[in-house]
């Protein structure tokens, strides 16, 4: 995932070029602060975690640092250590993100019937048309599939599902599934594009799972500003999942630098769901910030 990089306030520190962070590439300018001048730094320069960058406008630049690299590309003034804690925090935001899309198909929700035998249970037991049949025979196929790992036998259960969806209900279902294995083979950008293109009702049996994996895949995307706007009104009308949308609320505020914003939505989840796994995770994300 892309570091967002934010713009820091600092106290005077002394440049030392015996540091461990490495100036890789630089198109443009950049300066490092040396008491109370700035002086430029080169391709191959190191500097101390504890220095403060100058980085110009119409630049580029690549840091390397504790195995892991950091681009910046808005001008502004940079404090290398708050720079490494935010490319950690990203780092954390990614493993999460993508282990609650790996784990999204297993969720069950509160009242409801595990994914894999919602449209099995809600079925009428008479009157099912030919096409109805065939319609939910590849789609509990497909689950089948996903259940054993094997997602090129399911994407092609579920295509053939959505070739023979007659409701709005029946597209939205079989598109989710399409979007949740493109998420699963690594195509974030285009699960998200894939997703929007779609249309949930709350009365669909994976409205609550979509809800979540659009709010992962516009995370996962950078997209913090619009998945804020998303979980809320997400928050609303799944509130079986509230938790789960309130840890990615917060990681779109953090990840937009709005650090008082994401705590306080992290300890709201640490006080209302103490018990759950989001509570731990809320944890990990307040003792790093």
């Amino acid at each position: 995932m892309k570091v967002i990089i934010m713009v820091f306030l600092f106290s005077l520190v002394v440049f030392s070029i015996s540091g461990n962070t490495i100036v890789q590439f630089i198109d443009g300018f950049l300066e490092v602060k040396d008491g109370n001048t700035w002086q430029k730094l080169s391709p191959g320069d190191s500097v101390s975690n504890e220095a403060v960058i100058r980085v110009g406008k119409n630049t580029v630049v690549e840091l390397s640092c504790e195995k892991s690299k950091y681009t910046l590309t808005q001008a502004g003034t940079y404090l290398i250590d708050s720079l490494i804690k935010k490319g950690s925090r990203a780092l954390n935001t990614e493993s999460f993100i993508m282990r609650t899309i790996r784990n999204l198909f297993h969720q069950q929700s509160p009242g409801k019937s595990s994914i894999l035998g919602v449209r099995g249970a809600e079925a009428p037991q008479e009157g099912i048309s030919w096409f109805d049949d065939e319609f939910s025979e590849y789609i509990e196929t497909g689950k089948e599939y996903l259940e054993e790992e094997k997602y090129g036998k399911a994407k092609d259960s579920f295509s053939d599902a959505l070739n023979n969806a007659f409701k709005n209900n029946e597209v939205a279902e079989a598109g989710f599934y399409l979007v949740y294995i493109k998420a699963l083979s690594g195509d974030i950008s285009g699960a998200l594009i894939d997703i929007t293109d779609l249309t949930f009702e709350r009365d669909d049996p994976i409205f609550d799972e979509a809800v979540l994996l659009k709010a992962n895949l516009l995370i996962a995307n950078n997209k913090f500003k619009e998945a804020i706007p998303w979980i809320e009104a997400g928050g609303n009308d799944a509130p079986s999942i509230a938790d789960s949308l309130m840890l990615l609320k917060g990681t779109a505020y953090l990840q937009l630098g709005d650090i008082e914003t994401a705590k306080n939505i992290f300890q709201q989840i640490k006080e209302q769901y103490p018990e759950s796994e989001n509570s731990k995770l809320a944890d990990v994300y307040l003792a790093s910030m």
